[in-house]
């Protein structure tokens, strides 16, 4: 079998036409399939309350609790008087 009998073979093979849904068939087999069964609808709604929505927000939200959590830490402590009592007493003696 040379080329020309190849290309002649090729040229006159039969070509179906393609049905009028063809653009839908194409579009519904393309989608998820989804799974039957109450286990999978479960996991299916966990998954949707558990997706983070936008990471831009989630970084956001991390970083003014990360600002704000330093800022708590850092921050001196209240006193009492009787704390500053204390640390006048020690200052004045000579204990050293």
């Amino acid at each position: 079998m040379n080329n020309q009998d190849l290309k002649n073979k090729i040229d006159n093979r039969y070509v179906p036409k393609p049905s009028s849904n063809l653009a839908y068939r194409i579009a519904d087999a393309a989608k998820p399939k989804e799974k039957a069964g109450f286990g999978l609808s479960i996991d299916k709604v966990l998954g949707r309350f558990l997706m983070i929505p936008k990471p831009a927000y989630v970084a956001a939200f991390c970083l003014l609790l990360a600002v704000t959590a330093v800022f708590y830490i850092a921050t001196p402590q209240e006193t009492t008087p009787v704390d500053w009592e204390l640390f006048f007493e020690m200052e004045s003696e000579d204990w050293l």
